[in-house]
């Protein structure tokens, strides 16, 4: 792996999350699953310092899994009758009271209540018939003495829709202005076991639109199986997301990998035309905390010496038998057992539990449940990394869509304030399959080199306009005085964006002739930004030497790159097909990548994928899509294409991701067509005939 972390420089030294809010938000969250042995009081804790105190959302959903059915109805007397009747009754309401207690009473910064919508899924896995029941009474609960909260809202069973305020003109123009919420009506077992995990989503979502006359949402949120993936519109009709769960999970069932919070970010674009909604995706994801919770189980000052050390076995390797903590420990089991007796009579907490079962000692789960504290990692110790990522440029394409990159890129770029583009292959249509003879290639471009010449002047331009816009800011602080050479590279490097790129299949079909694919591409970009900043210079009565190796730096042909946060980074153009299940791809990357961060291409579709792993935290896949709006082939297959660009934002602990935010943009593409025929209708009008 190559290192050119100096390269990328940071524009503000303090970490905050909210510099990036645009729009309006809303936080989702699922599978709460009050009655398991993983649900977390401090899961909620962190709901309401995200919600509130990081993000700033304006409700909460809780999508499905208020409460689990299978864990609160194994509390019944087997049965039927009466007694079993009554004792339905008396679960409901402790339920609902104890989560009346446990819901964080949330305001914004304005003081006013930020309002939870409960949808709940009455498959038997997950709420059931009683979670309908329980989020009825919750809400009345919560209205009534001692909490007087008018905040919750039972909203619907199974799905539900809700209004995005800010999204309201979009009805002039009959498309869907809210969020759609869809969830399993039966059990996982009956759907199948999938390991995709896009399928689920994707399967509720696609029954939800046949069976409704309604016409559809702006964006659908789907699915409570405790994934983290999300699509744009194109190929998909509709935009789409999943959510991570909410509690720590004690069993895997299915694609359940993810647990965390999802803030949904959401405006209007109204200067473009039609209006066009955009999305951010942020997930915080928890997984690494609830991997290591008992971490943060606080040893009594008061412990004895053995107790301590006992404390500090069970926090390490979970339930212990009293044998094994006295090898370890090298003291006697019945001291240890005095110990502890001694310790519970005390009254301190957590209580150390004996389970006859198994034979072996443990901190008291009811504790662990309700009581447990774990902070979130500090803002002030969090790293930032920004990526605006693309694939597929195909220069010399008849249908390249070269205004969009030229434009609306930099633009992004300049917003987000991003510091890296990184580019994952098919910088160039290529000739092979005959694209020249198919009408796929603009005419003159029937050549590599003119295509990675004009490749290469896209993304020298895409920099340069970059560059103008910070430089300009930048040298004003030089108005009194000459900078001097160091401080003038310093300032140049600052103000230029790091290049990534890799080949793709369209790039390598020339090495079939002997040709180096984008060596002439890559020299393009240098000369080109070289010579762009160059007259900039000159302008101001500047010359710098080795100005064409400074830039040169700053374009790195790579498959892998280390980033400043520390975290990796790895670009992937596999050499296949699209699959119907949209995340197959992208999880693939994920077997084979040991980095946090992959960016795809290849496929035209976009989605980004999320996962956990023990050894890595949490990782994200962006599979972007293209800048070509069209190929014959794909066309001749019935396919669509996700046409735009991705953005990936990371804050990251330790070099573990706790922060991920994703964003489709494809809002200014036009399709154009460059094609034979224009050339002749050209030259026919030349002609006059």
């Amino acid at each position: 792996m190559k290192a050119h972390e100096n390269l990328v420089k940071k524009k503000k030294e303090e970490v905050t999350l909210m510099s990036e809010k645009h729009g309006e938000a809303v936080a989702v969250i699922s599978r709460l699953d009050y009655g398991r042995p993983g649900f977390r009081r401090w899961i909620l804790d962190a709901l309401k310092t995200i919600a509130t105190g990081i993000d700033e959302a304006k409700f909460v959903i809780i999508q499905g899994g208020l409460v689990s059915s299978k864990h609160l109805l194994a509390k019944l007397p087997k049965g039927a009758g009466k007694k079993r009747a009554e004792a339905y009754e008396e679960l409901v309401e402790q339920t609902a009271q104890n989560l009346a207690r446990l819901l964080p009473e949330i305001r914004n910064k304005r003081g006013h209540l930020v309002k939870y919508y409960i949808f709940t899924s009455p498959a038997t896995n997950y709420d059931g018939i009683i979670g309908k029941e329980v989020a009825a009474r919750l809400a009345e609960i919560r209205r009534q003495e001692p909490y007087n909260l008018d905040d919750v809202r039972f909203w619907d069973e199974t799905s539900g829709r809700l209004d995005l305020k800010g999204l309201e003109k979009l009805r002039e123009f009959d498309r869907g202005d809210d969020l759609w919420v869809v969830l399993p009506h039966r059990g996982v077992a009956q759907l199948g076991g999938v390991a995709n995990y896009s399928v689920r989503p994707e399967r509720f979502i696609r029954e939800k639109r046949k069976q409704s006359k309604q016409k559809p949402p702006a964006i659908w949120s789907s699915d409570c199986g405790g994934t983290s993936v999300a699509r744009p519109v194109g190929e998909s009709s509709e935009p789409w997301m999943s959510v991570p769960m909410a509690h720590v999970p004690d069993e895997t069932i299915t694609t359940e990998n993810q647990v965390g919070i999802r803030v949904l970010e959401f405006r209007l674009l109204e200067d473009r035309d039609p209006p066009v909604p955009e999305f951010s995706f942020r997930t915080y994801s928890l997984k690494d905390i609830a991997a290591n919770e008992r971490e943060m189980i606080p040893v009594p000052e008061a412990a004895t010496p053995v107790l301590k050390e006992t404390f500090a076995q069970l926090k390490t390797y979970g339930p212990r038998t009293i044998g094994r903590l006295e090898d370890v420990l090298g003291i006697r089991r019945r001291t240890i057992a005095r110990e502890i007796a001694r310790y519970n009579r005390s009254g301190l907490q957590p209580k150390i539990l004996f389970d006859g079962n198994s034979q072996r000692y443990d901190f008291d789960p009811e504790w662990i449940q309700w009581e447990l504290r774990c902070p979130l990692p500090p803002l002030g110790e969090l790293r930032e990394d920004k990526v605006v990522a693309a694939a597929c440029l195909h220069g010399g394409s008849a249908f390249t869509e070269y205004e969009f990159f030229l434009n609306r890129v930099p633009e992004l770029i300049l917003e987000s304030g991003t510091n890296v583009l990184a580019i994952a292959g098919d910088l160039i249509q290529g000739l092979y399959h005959y694209l020249t003879l198919r009408g796929e290639v603009v005419p003159g471009f029937e050549s590599y080199t003119y295509q990675e010449e004009l490749s290469g002047r896209l993304c020298a331009q895409v920099m340069l306009k970059v560059f103008r816009e910070r430089f300009r800011g930048a040298f004003a602080n030089f108005s009194s005085r000459k900078p001097s050479d160091e401080e003038l590279r310093s300032l140049i490097s600052a103000c230029l964006i790091l290049f990534l790129f890799r080949r793709g299949n369209h790039d390598d079909w020339q090495t079939r002739d002997g040709h180096e694919p984008l060596r002439i591409f890559r020299d393009t970009i240098i000369d080109t930004v070289a010579r762009g900043i160059g007259k900039l210079l000159y302008r101001h009565d500047i010359v710098l030497r080795g100005l064409r190796d400074l830039v040169a730096e700053h374009v790195v042909q790579c498959e892998k790159y280390r980033l400043p946060s520390g975290l990796c980074l790895e670009m992937f153009h596999p050499y296949k097909a699209r699959t119907k299940a949209s995340s197959q791809r992208a999880q693939e990357c994920l077997e084979t990548s040991d980095c946090q961060l992959i960016i795809e291409g290849n496929f035209h579709v976009a989605v980004a994928v999320e996962e956990w792993s023990a050894t890595h935290g949490q990782r994200v896949v962006l599979q972007v899509g293209t800048i070509v709006w069209m190929t014959g082939f794909e066309k001749s297959l019935l396919k669509n294409l996700d046409v735009g660009v991705g953005y990936v934002r990371t804050l990251s602990h330790k070099g573990r991701i706790f922060m991920s935010e994703v964003r489709f943009v494809g809002d200014t593409v036009r399709n154009p067509d460059r094609g034979p025929e224009k050339a002749r209708q050209v030259f026919h009008e030349e002609l006059g005939i």
